[in-house]
């Protein structure tokens, strides 16, 4: 009896791992091609190299995430995203925790794991304005919003309460993590629907299966990036 369990835990495992890859393929790309493509709005996903080991196989499985920015002045590319202080170890970066922007290229090149481009739909891509707007309050977003050292206990309870639905209480203050964050980012660029509330948003896999008011998904393109 056993062995039948083991092997349908496998045959379970295998059936999910051609699902995901049949669902979200990837296409490999050159750091300089993405470079070239990337725009506003799009997402950057981190798998560390020790990280979910068996997810390596059911990509794009992330485990961090940026977004892109691309400055209408000068047409250079950033990412911004938020995390803990030092967390050189883990995301490659070793700066003041909270709301951090990095070029883009330099960011990818010093990330030990790997990295997927998500492409926006071209239906969701944010306006210049939006996109001014959005830059300019950044310092704001960099004083108002702290990063949120307990994420991991914060998103368990999370998905416990959608989960059950039972009156589990939740935390109040307006520290955010990495996928919170981002969506709040596409909240305020008017890419994301304002009445998804983000504090749902908890894994980055959680932005492969979110769709626009027209029932579309945001995302559509994925690339490996190749370093």
């Amino acid at each position: 009896m056993l062995i039948v369990y083991i092997v349908l835990l496998i045959a379970i495992v295998a059936l999910f791992i051609i699902y995901m890859r049949q669902l979200f393929p990837v296409t490999t790309k050159s750091i300089e091609s993405i470079y070239d493509i990337a725009e506003t709005g799009d997402v950057i996903f981190f798998v560390h190299e020790h990280a979910y080991p068996m997810f390596k196989y059911v990509r794009p499985f992330m485990s961090h995430i940026a977004m892109v920015i691309v400055s209408p002045e000068t047409n250079k590319k950033f990412v911004i995203e938020i995390h803990a202080e030092g967390d050189k170890k883990r995301l490659g970066v070793n700066k003041k925790g909270g709301i951090n922007i990095y070029p883009l290229e330099w960011r990818i090149n010093n990330y030990i794991g790997k990295t997927y481009l998500a492409k926006l739909n071209k239906h969701n891509k944010p306006s210049h304005k939006n996109i001014v707007r959005f830059i300019n309050k950044i310092p704001y977003y960099k004083q108002k919003i702290p990063f949120e050292e307990n994420f991991k206990l914060i998103a368990f309870k999370r998905m416990l309460k959608n989960i059950t639905c039972l009156p589990i209480i939740l935390d109040k203050n307006r520290t955010m993590f990495c996928t919170t964050f981002i969506g709040y980012c596409l909240k305020q660029l008017n890419i994301l629907d304002s009445n998804i509330n983000t504090d749902d948003i908890m894994l980055p896999v959680h932005f492969l299966f979110l769709k626009n008011s027209n029932n579309q998904k945001l995302y559509n393109k994925f690339y490996l990036i190749k370093t």
